[in-house]
């Protein structure tokens, strides 16, 4: 014996309750990870700096962790800077970027493993960083290996260094 919609049902418009259906049938279907928490993307802002408290061009921050998924933002304080992917410095399959001088760039990361980026501009001055996108790095000691001018390699040697420090913590 149907008495008529639900109290909930009765208040919205009839229009709208397929929508609130399917809405909640797809909420349940989500998956959730162990945590009990759903799986969110997050975005990193990673600033081109020229001249700031961390020193003369440099991205902050240098070192990036991430989940596979993630997103980094790489957002120029000047004109001069941009990003740029280095060749053999990233995981196979992973896509390489390279940024507009200038310009706000986003890349999403869905493959595991160490990144390496520049500053075209400023890649002989030691403006670089790594990205690290989930728990393993299957590239690792391709990255290390790839030799650099100077200072960027210099700047690559301290960031692996870091790197190591805070994965014997």
């Amino acid at each position: 014996m149907d008495t008529g919609p639900s109290e909930p049902e009765s208040r919205m418009p009839r229009a709208l309750l397929p929508l609130l259906r399917l809405a909640l049938a797809v909420a349940v279907l989500l998956p959730v990870p162990p945590s009990g928490q759903p799986a969110v993307a997050a975005e990193v802002t990673v600033t081109m700096v020229t001249d700031g408290p961390g020193g003369r061009f440099r991205f902050e921050p240098a070192i990036v962790r991430i989940r596979p998924g993630d997103t980094v933002r790489f957002v120029a304080h000047d004109p001069i800077h941009a990003t740029k992917s280095i060749p053999g410095m990233m995981p196979a399959g992973a896509a390489p970027w390279w940024g507009e001088m200038g310009k706000p760039l986003e890349v999403t990361f869905t493959v595991p493993g160490i990144y390496g980026f520049k500053c075209p501009s400023h890649y002989t001055v030691g403006m670089v960083g790594l990205i690290i996108v989930g728990d393993s790095a299957p590239n690792l000691e391709e990255a290390r290996a790839l030799r650099h001018p100077r200072m960027a390699q210099e700047a690559f040697d301290r960031l692996f260094a870091d790197l190591a420090a805070t994965d014997r913590r």
